[in-house]
This record gives C-alpha cells, sequence and structure tokens, in this order.
C-alpha cells in the first residue's frame, strides 16, 4: 500500500527532501543534474490507513513504525 513508499518533500526555493533508505534514493542524481539541491532525510511518520468498499475492508500501516491496522 502507499503508506510504506517513500516519502518527499518539495517546496519552491528550498532543497527537495527524499527519504533515506527508500528508493527515492535512485532519484537523487538525476534532481541533482537538473540543478536541485537535495537532502536525504529520515521521515518520521506513523500512518495507518482503512479503505473500505463493497468487497470488505482493506487494510495498511506504514512498516517502518509501530503499529497494525486489522480489517475484515
Amino acid at each position: 500500500m502507499a503508506v510504506g513508499t517513500g516519502r518527499f518533500h518539495y517546496s519552491r526555493n528550498q532543497a527537495a527532501d527524499l527519504e533515506q533508505g527508500t528508493a527515492l534514493e535512485n532519484l537523487a542524481p538525476a534532481l541533482r543534474g537538473m540543478g536541485y539541491e537535495v537532502k536525504m532525510v529520515d521521515f518520521p511518520s506513523g500512518l495507518q490507513g482503512i479503505v473500505i468498499d463493497a468487497g470488505g475492508l482493506l487494510d495498511g500501516a506504514d512498516p517502518r513504525r509501530e503499529g497494525w491496522v486489522l480489517g475484515d
């Protein structure tokens, strides 16, 4: 699920923050090559989510943190 993917933050005229230890690290050379300042940072998160649809409940929890969710 998306809650377990790498995170990034970019605001105009600031460095692009990419989450270290994720696949986003692979983007750093290309971004630097385009002139962006890039920083590799930790992004603490405790995100959990539940999707409700006609088939029931789907759960997801960020594997980088403590916590879990349970669906049906």
